[in-house]
């Protein structure tokens, strides 16, 4: 719509940040359809030209559940309702876009393997760093994650010196587990799936890692030194799968 006439909004989430390609539908008070607009990548969106009269603007958003306004456009034929705000369809708060540290301190990596074939054996790897790029959308962001292979520990001294040793995970020769993640999907609440490649003995894999974020915080200890470095934490954790020890 470029006439100036009809109704405008700007749609964001409750973290501020614009909602891509918004849907902006006006009914009269009959409940007809009097105008529907499509918004752009900055969450702008425009629908009309209308009469003067009362309506219902309904907003939607892929992901996010849709939200509903009473607007009165006047004689001049335009009217705006401002900054609208969208929650998620999951009830899910994201991190806004840019570089997040995961924080060691209140995370944590477990893993799930099967020793000798046998039955799976639960455990963790308890040294690791790492980031997260959130991009917008979210779907496309990226994980880097390093892990120190010799701090696995299932809860049997014999069972993780034989997993340490060159008959698997060699860390003598190959001290870091590495993941790089290209891409994530929502499954729903603060559960998210992580789409990626699991480096062992310098060998990738193709691996999906169920993560889950519960808190955003700032790091007051890193303010002399650089920009506030934003953390994901506590508790994030990280899961991986299935792995033959």
């Amino acid at each position: 719509m470029n006439d100036g006439t009809g109704v405008t909004a700007r749609i964001q989430g409750k973290d501020g940040w614009a909602v891509r390609s918004p849907v902006l539908t006006i009914t009269d008070l009959t409940g007809q359809q009097a105008a529907r607009g499509e918004g752009d990548d900055d969450g702008m969106v425009a629908a009309g030209p209308l009469s003067p009269g009362t309506y219902t603007a309904i907003v939607m958003a892929s992901g996010y559940q849709p939200a509903a306004r009473t607007v009165v456009v006047p004689a001049s034929g335009a009217a705006t309702l401002g900054a609208v705000t969208l929650h998620r369809a999951d009830g899910s708060s994201l991190p806004p876009p840019g570089r997040w540290t995961i924080d060691p301190a209140n995370s944590s990596v477990t893993i799930v393997a099967r020793h000798m074939g046998m039955a799976s054996i639960s455990g963790f790897i308890n040294e690791f760093s790492g980031r997260i790029e959130i991009a917008e959308p979210v779907e496309r962001s990226v994980v880097n994650a390093w892990l120190r292979a010799d701090s696995v520990d299932t809860g049997n001294k014999t069972r993780d010196d034989h997993i340490r040793s060159p008959d698997f995970l060699d860390v003598a020769t190959h001290p870091l587990i590495e993941y790089a993640g290209s891409d994530v999907t929502a499954r729903g609440g603060d559960q998210w799936t992580v789409h990626g490649e699991l480096t062992l003995r310098n060998i990738p894999h193709v691996e999906e890692v169920s993560a889950k974020l519960f808190q955003l915080v700032e790091d007051e200890r890193l303010r002399d030194s650089r920009p506030r470095d934003p953390r994901l934490g506590p508790p994030d954790s990280g899961d991986f799968g299935d792995r033959d020890f």
